[in-house]
């Protein structure tokens, strides 16, 4: 008889297995998974609007300039304010007096003092006067404020000065050394404290 058994030949098609689910049939893997993969999606990070502060405006003040305040120097006392606002005090003219160098007599301490103010201060003439005044008190001196122009305070200020028992005209701002009162009209003699005083001037110069 015949024998018509045969052998049961390897089923050629793939199994259902996972791995050969994984194959094409070029043999590369293939996930033929009908269950799409789980993918973990980080959320979306919304960062917020990015606002820009404003740099507060800087105002810077505009300085006027110092206002120049000038003393109305219609009194003594006013004048030596002015003067003692300027460097050396009244103190001070008084003390540089008090230190010069002299012979002695009145006239040599007349001269210590011109020679002194002449080399040594600068300004007007309320200035000169004052120190001075205060020069011829530290050495000894006797003097006097004077006003020589009708102007009084806004016109000439110079000094008398007592040499030997008679007054001279002491103008050191003007270059006038122990002269006699036809240097100009003096319109007033005053003191220190601003006092009129009553002086005879001498006639002829030193």
């Amino acid at each position: 008889q015949e024998n018509n058994y045969q052998p049961v030949q390897n089923d050629s098609q793939p199994d259902n297995s996972p791995y050969d689910n994984n194959r094409s049939n070029n043999g590369a893997e293939q996930n033929n998974d009908p269950t799409p993969p789980t993918t973990t999606v980080k959320p979306a990070v919304t960062n917020p609007p990015t606002t820009t502060t404003p740099k507060p405006q800087i105002t810077v003040p505009q300085t006027e300039p110092p206002e120049v305040v000038i003393e109305d120097t219609t009194n003594l006392q006013s004048v030596l304010n002015y003067v003692n606002s300027l460097g050396r005090t009244t103190d001070e003219y008084y003390n540089i007096g008090a230190g010069l160098s002299h012979d002695g007599s009145d006239y040599g301490k007349a001269e210590a003092v011109y020679n002194w103010i002449q080399n040594n201060v600068s300004g007007n003439c309320q200035v000169f006067s004052v120190a001075t005044m205060y020069a011829c008190k530290g050495i000894g001196l006797e003097c006097r404020y004077a006003f020589f122009s009708p102007d009084d305070w806004y016109g000439h200020m110079a000094n008398l000065v007592n040499v030997d028992g008679a007054w001279y005209v002491f103008d050191t701002q003007g270059g006038r050394f122990l002269k006699s009162d036809k240097y100009g009209d003096i319109t007033r003699i005053f003191d220190e404290s601003d006092i009129t005083i009553d002086i005879s001037v001498s006639e002829s110069a030193y």
